[in-house]
């Protein structure tokens, strides 16, 4: 024989004792002794969508934090209007973009290709990927951030593929920014004129 309460509230019958439901202690916001008032989901969290459309840059602020350890963002491209373009990360803080003291390399290797390339990517940003010819819809980047929200070098890696004049590379950057820094933004620097595309961000929480 099955039973079915219903109420609004339940309510502690000794002071300061609780209320036990299945074994489960309910106490002053504490489910078994345990905080989770600020529990999220598991996995990836989606903080934000956005799209740019023929700009040279995409600036965005107020993204990341200490909330989340590692970020995901993911790129994607409509039009582009230089075939021989390229796009770069940089960081942003305080509203400004950051370029010095990055660390990085990429390889990658075109279509058709028999053999890989290495390529420092200099200090002033960290590389991306191509997203020029007549097809630039073939572009897409994801990029990993480790620790940008906290005062520690932030570490960066980024899986890409994209046209670069009649040529369609895939791309492996990574590297990090020296400079012990906080950051709460990112900027997307093309190096054509105009771009139009969208960009998702996700927070994960090592916990």
């Amino acid at each position: 024989m099955s039973s079915e309460l219903k109420v609004d509230t339940i309510s502690e019958k000794t002071s300061a004792a609780g209320v036990t439901i299945d074994s489960v202690l309910i106490k002053d916001g504490l489910v078994d002794g345990k905080d989770v008032s600020a529990l999220t989901s598991g996995g990836l969290v989606h903080i934000s969508t956005d799209t740019f459309t023929t700009v040279s840059n995409f600036e965005k602020n107020s993204v990341f934090s200490t909330t989340y350890d590692i970020y995901k963002i993911f790129i994607t491209m409509d039009t582009t209007n230089n075939a021989n373009s390229s796009l770069y990360f940089e960081m942003r803080g305080s509203s400004s973009n950051v370029t010095s003291n990055y660390v990085g390399n990429r390889i990658y290797t075109n279509i058709g290709g028999t053999s890989f390339v290495w390529s420092d990517t200099g200090t002033a940003n960290w590389y991306v990927c191509d997203p020029g010819s007549s097809d630039p819809n073939r572009f897409g980047a994801e990029i990993t951030l480790f620790n940008p929200g906290s005062a520690e070098d932030t570490t960066y890696h980024s899986h890409a593929v994209g046209p670069y004049a009649s040529a369609w590379y895939r791309q492996v950057s990574y590297g990090y920014n020296t400079n012990n820094t906080a950051y709460d933004g990112f900027n997307l620097n093309y190096s054509g004129t105009e771009m139009t595309g969208k960009v998702s961000t996700y927070g994960l929480a090592l916990s």
